[in-house]
């Protein structure tokens, strides 16, 4: 084999180098991409299930979720990605067509549909759970003290449900199996012999502001004592 042959057999050899390292680095741009976009596809299978629950069960007004314009860009990125990967794969990362896709778009529409679903969902349960403050000093009376006491867990437990979305139609309706079990629990409330002035007493130590000292009578000191409460009230030494 002479000088020029060898030449042109090593010129060959570099030429399937060359193939060989650009084929190596398409593949390592594509891995990125498809590992990119089966996070985004996981997210957006979530969500997807997460909004078809909602609505299944009434929870989410359509009307206020509008991701109109981040759809078109996000449409528009890819198809350029795929006018890209069909006609000339080494140039797809090229530019910020990936980046706004992947960073930006993707990700800030998955944002926005998961922000909006959160905030339906805590005012779902928010206006889904009857309020116990009004209750909660009723645990002075024995009668009362153990109802309360599940009152006071099913209402963490509506509250707990507020940091995070449901996943299915069973998460949404266990929001209604709090509320029919502390409405239950209101009910059987056994408040019927006591004193009418007594539990307006207890009811306003329950609120904000509480009771004034001056109507901490003697006549309702007697009765918290026959009562057994050990317990704290709201006593304001504001006058009302």
């Amino acid at each position: 084999m002479n000088l020029l042959e060898q030449c042109e057999q090593l010129d060959g050899k570099m030429d399937l180098i060359d193939s060989a390292e650009i084929n190596a680095e398409l593949v390592r741009k594509l891995e990125k991409i498809q590992s990119a976009l089966t996070g985004h596809s996981s997210k957006a299978n979530d969500l997807k299930r997460t909004l078809t629950a909602m609505l299944s069960q009434g929870v989410v007004d359509r009307e206020r979720i509008n991701l109109d314009s981040e759809k078109l860009k996000l449409q528009k990125s890819i198809e350029t990605m795929q006018k890209r990967l069909a006609e000339n794969r080494s140039k797809i990362l090229d530019g910020n067509t990936w980046n706004n896709l992947d960073q930006l778009q993707a990700v800030g529409m998955a944002k926005l549909l998961s922000s909006e679903l959160t905030k339906q969902w805590r005012e779902y349960i928010k206006d889904s759970i009857p309020g116990i403050e009004a209750f909660q000093s009723f645990k002075v009376l024995p009668q009362c003290r153990e109802a309360i006491l599940e009152l006071e867990k099913l209402n963490q437990d509506a509250s707990d449900l507020k940091n995070r979305l449901p996943e299915d139609e069973d998460s949404v309706r266990q929001v209604m199996t709090i509320r029919k079990e502390m409405s239950d629990l209101i009910d059987s409330l056994d408040l019927k012999d006591e004193p009418e002035e007594m539990l307006k007493f207890l009811k306003r130590c329950a609120s904000i502001g509480g009771v004034p000292l001056e109507e901490l009578t003697e006549e309702i000191l007697v009765w918290l004592r026959e009562k057994g409460f050990d317990g704290n009230l709201k006593i304001s030494t504001a006058r009302g």
